[in-house]
């Protein structure tokens, strides 16, 4: 068996972490599957169900991932199960007024997980997928009027703070091994961008 030292050895140290990248990936994609989502946004008006339903497959049809597109339309019905409790049972009857009470209630409401105050960045989230249903509704000529067009919501400035990565003492001295081997111009800036993520 070759030494990881060698151009040999690099190259399987490349598909070793190749190969853990994947199957990291697929357990992280499996654990958040099986998370379970709010399930308490119930919309009982028939309408506002089938746009709901409409806005997924147009969001589909659009592009979206199958997982943005379903956490925009969950926003959108959390939207729609407020706007039904406060009395609004036509689509054309929401008013800005009411779209900003929305937000409003958002930003205050505690979160369903753990109980703090949402964040605004998932606040802004909520606020353009609700902008996006608007939008929808306007170019399938359903309502004539976009009541958020007239609405901003902010987004939060960015921290400037750096994201932590954790990297295991064996990983380190592998990126090390790499980086002087990147330097010396023994393999492809490719893969240097692939393990380092820059």
């Amino acid at each position: 068996m070759e030494r990881y030292g060698t151009p040999e050895g690099t190259l399987q140290i490349l598909i070793l972490l190749r190969c853990k990248a994947k199957r990291l990936r697929r357990s992280v994609f499996q654990k958040i599957q099986a998370m379970a989502l709010p399930s308490s946004i119930i919309v009982i008006n028939t309408s506002y169900q089938e746009k709901a339903k409409e806005f997924l497959d147009h969001l589909l049809i659009l592009g979206h991932s199958s997982h943005g597109a379903k956490t925009k339309t969950r926003y959108t019905k959390e939207f729609l199960s407020y706007i039904e409790q406060s009395g609004k049972q036509e689509l054309n009857s929401i008013t800005a007024r009411d779209i900003q009470n929305y937000y409003d209630h958002i930003v205050e409401r505690p979160n369903k997980k753990n109980g703090e105050k949402l964040s605004l960045k998932t606040c802004h989230h909520q606020m353009r997928s609700v902008e996006l249903f608007f939008i929808m509704l306007q170019t399938k000529s359903e309502i004539l009027i976009n009541p958020i067009a007239t609405l901003t919501f902010p987004y939060p400035a960015e921290t400037g703070q750096i994201r932590n990565v954790l990297i295991t003492r064996r990983n380190k001295r592998i990126i090390q091994l790499l980086q002087r081997r990147f330097r010396k111009g023994d393999f492809k800036p490719c893969i240097w961008l692939w393990l380092t993520g820059k």
